[in-house]
């Protein structure tokens, strides 16, 4: 009986730890991008030339740069659905991207027309 109650107790802290959710707040880089060639198929192409770079501030505003400053506004990002929601300052345009990947290091932007994914970014991160 004695046993049974600190592997109880372990069990008990374990099952109770709470999974991560990974921050997208941070400095993004453009590596790669998703698309098709002539023929139809898909591939990951190389690193751009001139890559996006986004960076996603804590408190809601994000900036885009590719060369020159590109847009900037805020942003929401939803963990449950996996959507980061844009809306572009002065303009109030709102851009809504599916992620497909996030983690400490990538973060995968999904394009889709009609519930299929034509394009795909593919970004390292550059800095929290």
């Amino acid at each position: 009986m004695k046993k049974i109650v600190p592997i109880l107790l372990i069990l008990f802290l374990i099952s109770c730890k709470k999974d991560k959710q990974v921050s997208i707040v941070g400095t993004w880089k453009e590596i790669s991008v998703y698309s098709s060639d002539n023929s139809g198929s898909f591939y990951w192409s190389g690193p751009p030339r001139f890559p996006y770079i986004l960076t996603l501030h804590d408190d809601g505003k994000y900036f885009g740069w590719n060369c020159v400053p590109t847009d900037n506004g805020f942003y929401q990002y939803d963990h449950a659905n996996k959507r980061i929601r844009f809306e572009l300052i002065p303009s109030g345009n709102v851009d809504t991207i599916a992620v497909s990947f996030l983690n400490d290091e990538y973060l995968i932007f999904d394009y889709s027309v009609n519930g299929i994914v034509e394009y795909r970014q593919k970004f390292i991160r550059a800095q929290y």
